[in-house]
């Protein structure tokens, strides 16, 4: 299984977007939905056909890729079962306005193979066709409605738009928390990997995914220093077409709408459209406009990329080395007692007071020094070099530095293999 036939299943805010654009159908009112990217659409998709089901609404589909050369209304018309050729479009409103077992909604599958003209002739049909129809004569929605998705450029008269035909820009497809989701249960298929590079994936990956899913394939293997990272994402965007130049240009303008930050949600309709549909970025329930990873790196931005970069390491990161300073406290607290954190004077009164009052709450430079200066802890002091180890990690994660996935997975190891010596055995291959 690819990673994107599993990381590209719509979340829930894709959902609730799709069930909003079902509701629209229910009503009798074609939708038209640009999307950035192939594969968004694909996603979109998923979750709107679920939704339909869900609401219980016949789909059909129209494949328009299918190398039919015939009109537009000639084909819809054979489609929902008109036996005669119809006149005109509207012959075929009025018949279909009384016929029996018209299905809810007509999607037109592989818009985009079609020719620039052959998009055209479409759009201009579903815009004449929502501006026709009637409600039917039981009082019930006009059948069928139209469902149109496309990431090539679409020019919609907006004349044509109204009460019956609405353009809606597929913006909030994943929330923060779904990104982290998904990038875990694609990883589900891949049992034979290492614990380490599964969590630090899992981890890592969902911040440089912010406003372009699509990045997952890109970057899925390719997570373990920045130097990586960047190189990744500027294939990526070379790939797309963007130099350097022109990322230039559009990063300056999104972050000069956005007044001096480069994440928020300070754009106006029009504009932020025309980013989004260029695929610079996605507008999320939870974290406004992000801008993607592919464009910061392509425009030279590497401190935006560093910035997502450490993001997800944060998470991974400080509850493990965290997890192994309260082990190393039990055990040097259960061999002797709370009093083990006075073997080293500290600098203060008041966090003398404090660590006696809870030891579980001595950080590990004061650890250090305890095992390095105390007789009393000298069978701990194989532990030192991998302390200062931590140490180090602790506080380049503090000052937003990333560290490398080959640096973590050996500290991974060496924490893990101590943890099995201070406290007992663990389960296999689980994380302190």
């Amino acid at each position: 299984m690819r990673v994107g036939d599993r990381l590209f299943q719509p979340g829930a805010s894709g959902y609730r977007f799709a069930e909003e654009i079902r509701d629209e159908l229910r009503m009798g009112r074609s939708v038209v939905v640009p999307v950035a990217t192939e594969s968004t659409g694909s996603r979109l998709g998923h979750a709107i056909r679920a939704a339909l089901e869900v609401g219980s609404l016949d789909l059909q589909v129209i494949d328009l890729g299918s190398g039919t050369a015939a009109p537009a209304v000639e084909v819809v018309a054979r489609e929902i079962g008109m036996e005669e050729r119809p006149e005109d479009l509207s012959h075929l409103a009025e018949w279909a306005r009384e016929a029996l077992g018209i299905p809810h909604v007509l999607e037109l599958d592989g818009l985009d193979t079609l020719s620039d003209e052959g998009r055209e002739e479409w759009l201009e049909f579903v815009g004449k066709w929502s501006s026709t129809v009637r409600t039917r004569g039981d009082g019930r929605p006009p059948r069928p409605a139209f469902l149109l998705r496309s990431f090539a450029p679409l020019k919609v008269d907006s004349r044509a738009t109204g009460p019956r035909l609405l353009v809606r820009r597929a913006w909030a497809l994943v929330t923060a928390s779904e990104r982290f989701r998904l990038v875990e249960s694609a990883g589900i298929d891949r049992p034979e990997e290492e614990m380490p590079r599964q969590g630090w994936r899992q981890h890592v990956l969902p911040p440089l995914l912010a406003g372009d899913l699509d990045l997952a394939e890109v970057l899925w293997d390719r997570l373990g220093t920045l130097s990586e990272v960047l190189e990744a994402l500027q294939n990526a965007a070379a790939q797309r077409g963007w130099s350097a130049e022109r990322a230039t240009v559009w990063l300056n303008d999104l972050v000069s709408r956005q007044g001096q930050s480069a994440v928020g949600t300070g754009f106006d309709e029009d504009g932020l459209a025309r980013f989004w549909a260029e695929g610079l970025g996605d507008l999320t329930r939870d974290e406004g406009f992000q801008i993607s990873s592919a464009l910061f790196a392509q425009a030279g931005a590497r401190a935006e990329i560093k910035h997502r970069y450490w993001s997800g390491q944060v998470s991974l990161l400080l509850p493990f080395l965290d997890r192994f300073r309260l082990r190393l406290c039990r055990e040097l607290t259960d061999a002797l007692g709370a009093d083990w954190v006075t073997l080293v004077p500290p600098l203060l009164e008041e966090e003398h007071r404090e660590r006696l009052s809870d030891p579980l709450a001595t950080e590990f430079g004061h650890i250090e020094e305890a095992i390095s200066g105390a007789l009393e802890l000298r069978r701990f002091q194989h532990l030192l070099p991998l302390l200062r180890d931590v140490r180090w990690t602790r506080n380049e994660i503090a000052h937003y530095r990333p560290i490398s996935y080959g640096f973590y997975r050996e500290l991974s190891g060496r924490v893990n293999a101590a943890a099995m010596g201070v406290s007992g055995p663990q389960r296999s291959g689980a994380p302190v």
